[in-house]
């Protein structure tokens, strides 16, 4: 959506059009009115250039619909994980190097996967059994 300048509006109708036809495809006997579907929206990285390098910005900017799915995510009850940022602080904090984290500049390494997917486990996964 990003790529495309997707307007926000758009995206969120998509976001919800996407759940309506998950939860419309389960079968009957999923109870889902009695029990829910969960549903969790996560971050990964922007382009490179973008978000360390100063490059220019579309002018419906990444973090813009970062917050759209936030809004999303908090209006509907799904649960959202910002791994991105988990990325970020850890570049900030001078644990390692930005350029580690892509393969190129638009998609993320093996290591930025794992990061992702850890943050995904801490975030979510052990705090819905803890």
């Amino acid at each position: 959506e990003y790529l495309k300048q997707t307007p926000i509006a758009t995206f969120k109708t998509r976001l919800q059009t996407f759940v309506d036809r998950f939860v419309n495809h389960l079968p009957g006997t999923n109870n889902y009115n009695l029990v829910g579907v969960d549903f969790m929206f996560f971050t990964s990285l922007r382009n490179m250039g973008i978000a360390f390098e100063g490059n220019t910005q579309d002018p419906i900017t990444y973090d813009m619909y970062v917050q759209a799915i936030k809004e999303f995510c908090e209006d509907n009850n799904h649960a959202f994980v910002d791994c991105e940022q988990r990325l970020f602080d850890l570049v900030a904090n001078n644990r390692i190097n930005y350029p580690r984290l892509y393969n190129n500049s638009n998609h993320p390494s093996d290591y930025a996967n794992e990061m992702i997917f850890e943050t995904l486990k801490h975030e979510y996964l052990y705090a819905m059994v803890g």
